[in-house]
């Protein structure tokens, strides 16, 4: 009972850091209601396929599977990594990876993130290959993918 009153706390502090920025966006003109924007036949607006953000090819996955696993990760980001990493993914230490950054998102594809994970980085970030199963590692995935901020 004692792991899960300092779980909370520190799940929901994450949230809160994910959703701060959230304010402050400028409005953006909406099409009126049933028009599509762009001429006929012209793709929607939005990240290409395979980029941060962009919708998951059809028949890849649900965005209900897809929220599931990053609550997953999230789970196992408080767990084992937050303490190093920071609650939202970013800390001041220029030795640590910006997980809220999308250029280094970019530059790491998930099979670079997983084997980080799994072997470690010595000489200060542990091997989790004996602690985390590959299922564990997946879904730390997502929830690392889910830190990036959208462009501004």
């Amino acid at each position: 009972m004692m792991r899960i009153s300092w779980i909370v706390p520190v799940a929901l502090a994450v949230g809160l850091g994910l959703t701060a920025g959230c304010g402050k966006e400028e409005p953006v003109e909406q099409p009126p209601v049933g028009q599509v924007p762009g001429p006929p036949g012209s793709p929607l607006p939005g990240p290409p396929p395979g980029a941060p953000g962009a919708m998951p090819a059809p028949g890849s996955t649900s965005p209900d599977k897809d929220a599931a696993l990053v609550a997953s990760g999230t789970t196992v980001y408080v767990n084992n990594c937050s303490g190093c990493h920071g609650p939202t993914g970013k800390t001041d230490d220029p030795n640590k990876p910006d997980f809220t950054n999308a250029a280094w998102h970019a530059s790491h594809d998930d099979a670079q993130v997983k084997k980080y994970i799994s072997d470690g980085v010595p000489p200060k970030m542990p091997a989790f290959k004996d602690k985390l199963k590959a299922e564990e590692m997946d879904a730390l995935v997502a929830a690392l993918r889910s830190f990036v901020k959208p462009p501004q």
